[in-house]
């Protein structure tokens, strides 16, 4: 796929779909940046508010001090009680604590020491937005206004002094050698976290099909049903090769590695990518078909798993091929994974007792 300009300023050198697939895995790995962050600024501010109580020149530090303190601890108890439930919100407590902890960083550098160099402003430009994984645009649109910010602050406090137009430059760098990291430091997290996902993806997966293994289809179909399928219509197929012994048997076991091949093949094609799909024996695959609206499409599905497998095509002739499913829907109730996989097991054998080369779809009087 071609990378254009606008793209690589949008989101670096990582393809745009990461961000939107991995939604789920970035929250979960922003989060630990965003606790952590709520909680060292707590203790941060706190720490600034008794120098201040102490300090000669109390004046209003202390109360701006004190103000954060107990707004970041209220934020920091919704961080660890409240978000983990609701991750989709991460991104929003991030950009507070930014916003936050720039307004900050600008009252200490201009107000509260307007005789020196604002270099906790300058600092946070280049830190802060490495803190949180996620497109490089907002990262830099953020920073920009809070530059813009600090050098409108800076002007009306320090008006047409050197001491701004040292802010104004050093700013401007930092805000540059930010960018930098921006693009090249986080695009390294990013590379890290997809050669992560690779490695745990190919763990998942069966050697042979190409599809997931036994413990990975079980654990996906699992985690599925009791959390984000509830209230949603879904179908487990178990799927037996008819009769596959006698491949290995009379065609060699070449072949009849080419057959489980072929069945991971069009597994893959019939079922969505959201879908579960996976070997989980010998010659049974299962797949978890998710979000049903019509369920003709389940009958519809089983028919062409059978068609597609009917055959297998050697050199000499052409041999029949059968496929016996067994299919279990979770209609108009809540059924954990070991009820589904009973029942559909049950409706396995039922095809199979029926003659094999069919599918049954479970039912309480079978």
């Amino acid at each position: 796929m071609k990378t254009t300009i606008k793209d690589t300023i949008f989101y670096g050198h990582i393809d745009k779909k990461f961000y939107k697939e991995k939604r789920d895995l970035l929250n979960q790995t922003n989060y630990h940046s965003v606790k952590m962050a709520y909680t060292f600024s707590t203790f941060f501010f706190a720490a600034l508010a008794l120098i201040a109580l102490f300090y000669p020149v109390v004046g209003y530090t202390l109360v701006a001090y004190t103000v954060l303190t107990v707004g970041s601890g209220i934020l920091t108890l919704l961080v660890y009680f409240w978000l983990p439930k609701h991750l989709r919100y991460v991104r929003m407590f991030y950009l507070v604590f930014e916003c936050v902890t720039f307004g900050a960083g600008i009252m200490a550098g201009i107000y509260f020491s307007p005789n020196d160099l604002a270099v906790q402003f300058f600092l946070l430009l280049i830190v802060l937005p490495l803190l949180c994984i996620e497109k490089p645009i907002n990262s830099i649109l953020v920073s920009m206004v809070a530059s813009a910010v600090f050098v409108i602050a800076s002007y009306y406090e320090k008006g047409n002094s050197t001491n701004f137009e040292i802010d104004v430059l050093n700013c401007m760098c930092c805000l540059a050698i930010g960018i930098v990291f921006i693009y090249f430091v986080r695009d390294m997290n990013l590379k890290n976290i997809q050669a992560t996902i690779l490695i745990q993806r190919q763990a998942e997966l069966d050697g042979l099909t190409g599809i997931l293994n036994k413990s990975s289809t079980e654990k996906m179909c699992e985690e599925y049903l009791k959390n984000s399928g509830k209230g949603q219509n879904c179908a487990l197929f178990i799927m037996d090769i008819d009769n596959f012994k006698s491949v290995n048997d009379t065609l060699g076991h070449m072949q009849g590695d080419a057959l489980l091949r072929r069945m991971g093949t069009i597994l893959r094609g019939v079922f969505r990518e959201s879908d579960v799909v996976g070997r989980v024996g010998g010659d049974e695959f299962m797949a978890l078909m998710k979000d049903i609206h019509d369920e003709s499409s389940i009958t519809m599905k089983a028919d062409r798993i059978r068609e597609e497998l009917s055959e297998v095509f050697t050199e000499e002739e052409i041999h029949q091929i059968g496929c016996s499913i067994g299919i279990a829907t979770n209609f108009k109730q809540e059924i954990s994974f070991q009820e589904m996989y009973k029942k559909a097991d049950q409706a396995l054998y039922q095809a199979k007792k029926r003659g094999k080369r069919c599918y049954v779809v479970y039912d309480e009087e079978i």
